[in-house]
């Protein structure tokens, strides 16, 4: 007799305890995940007919430069107008914060409006 009571006793108490002990897991259902680090500059050269690189991914707080290595002047306009360097001098360069203005996910695709090239940032 003694037996039955102390196992419905034991399981009485697993069944008590399991959902509290399942949540001490630390597990998080949620699926946004923050990633966190330093912001990072990266240079985009500007030669007489390119950018170089012509793509790059960038996260909000990094700083893009542009550095005109030609000898005449280019420029750094967006697409869509939401940014413009205007001209760059040879041997001058442009230099941009990527702030919480741009939206994550989006590529800005960007021109020398006086030569006509492309080039993109891509904003994860």
């Amino acid at each position: 007799m003694n037996n039955i009571i102390l196992r419905n006793i034991c399981v009485a108490l697993i069944l008590f305890c399991a959902p509290i002990i399942s949540g001490c897991t630390g597990s998080d259902d949620s699926n946004d995940t923050i990633i966190e680090r330093e912001p990072v500059e990266y240079s985009i050269n500007i030669t007489e007919d390119r950018f170089d690189p012509d793509l790059i991914d960038v996260m909000v707080g990094d700083t893009i430069t542009w550095n005109n290595q030609d000898q005449v002047s280019h420029s750094v306009v967006s697409l869509d107008g939401e940014f413009n360097s205007g001209e760059i001098l040879a041997g001058g360069n442009f230099r941009m914060t990527i702030t919480e203005t741009f939206t994550v996910g989006k590529i800005y695709d960007y021109e020398c409006d006086l030569e006509g090239f492309i080039g993109s940032i891509n904003v994860m």
